[in-house]
């Protein structure tokens, strides 16, 4: 079959296996082959095709080598077309599709369904990783780039990325988050200048270090600080910072790239740095302080609803401080 593919195809085992068999006809007619209806007149009556749209999509199966043309009668000659084992090897594609489609309707609207063939009960189809057998669906699994990829899929899946040491599920399908560090100072940056511009407007003001911070900046502290990132497909979705000092923890730079926002990362990423650094904390801490803008309502109120409480403490002119009291919480 591989020879068969446009050179632009074999990049993506996406793209190759549709231009084999994601013409609408091409399953229906492998569902009726492996279901044992294998004669021309069959698949006419079980889907209702025109006879030169069948002999054409026939022939692209027998092509594709996914059924194989055999004589069942001669004078006249009459032919059925048998499954091979790469066309059988699709059945579990065929299985998936049907069930998602069943998981869209109700029970009572259900007119084909999967069945124990032992107990006849209905069974709900679900894609899991031979090895293991837990579920690919269900965050942990990602795509990544192969050996044969190019320089456009490695940009896209970079290298190890979603399997290096220390990587964990994120909130959504297809994130994953990690410690940040300095290497990820260009992504860093990006993502501080377009989350704080915002709030420059929002605030009226201008001098804010996220905002300003050179490349060398943002190198060293990612060096210093604890910084979790968020990402999806190689892109730096949020992040936040921890540091402890004393009995303290200080936390910063929470940020969600504004595309993304209203999907709870934010508080995904709080929850997680407060998680983590009670963990890795050598000696008990008491609190969690933080500022933010004065005006920036929308993270203070994020900040109440997590427990936090506005302090008057020091802090840069236009922000406010705020403190979670943590004491006796850990161990």
């Amino acid at each position: 079959m591989a020879g068969r593919l446009r050179l632009e195809d074999r990049e993506c085992p996406l793209s190759a296996t549709l231009g084999v068999v994601g013409e609408r006809w091409t399953l229906l007619i492998l569902h009726d082959a492996l279901d044992g209806f294998t004669r021309f007149d069959q698949f006419q009556q079980h889907l209702r095709i025109s006879s030169s749209i069948l002999t054409s999509r026939l022939k692209t199966l027998t092509t594709n080598g996914l059924l194989e043309r055999h004589r069942y009668q001669t004078n006249p000659d009459r032919y059925e077309y048998l499954p091979t084992d790469l066309g059988r090897s699709l059945r579990p594609v065929i299985v998936a599709l049907a069930g998602w489609g069943n998981s869209q309707l109700p029970a009572q609207r259900r007119s084909m369904i999967l069945v124990d063939r032992t107990t006849g009960q209905e069974a709900e189809p679900v894609v899991v990783d031979r090895a293991t057998g837990r579920r690919v669906d269900d965050g942990t699994f990602a795509f990544a780039a192969g050996p044969a990829a190019d320089e456009a899929m490695r940009a896209r899946y970079p290298t190890g990325e979603r399997t290096r040491a220390g990587t964990q599920p994120g909130p959504l399908p297809g994130t994953y988050a990690r410690r940040l560090t300095p290497d990820d100072a260009p992504q860093v940056t990006v993502l501080q200048r377009c989350c704080w511009a915002d709030e420059a407007i929002l605030n009226d003001r201008l001098d804010i270090p996220a905002l300003h911070e050179s490349l060398t900046d943002v190198h060293e502290w990612l060096a210093d600080w604890h910084t979790t990132g968020l990402w999806r497909d190689g892109r730096l979705l949020g992040m936040v910072r921890t540091r402890t000092d004393g009995t303290d923890l200080h936390l910063g730079r929470l940020a969600v790239a504004p595309d993304v926002r209203g999907q709870g990362l934010g508080r995904w990423l709080l929850r997680a740095a407060e998680a983590e650094a009670a963990a890795a904390a050598q000696q008990d801490l008491h609190r969690i302080l933080l500022f933010t803008g004065a005006r920036s309502l929308r993270n203070i109120d994020l900040y109440r609803s997590e427990g936090y409480q506005l302090v008057p403490l020091p802090c840069p002119e236009g922000t406010v401080s705020l403190a979670k009291d943590i004491s006796g919480r850990q161990h």
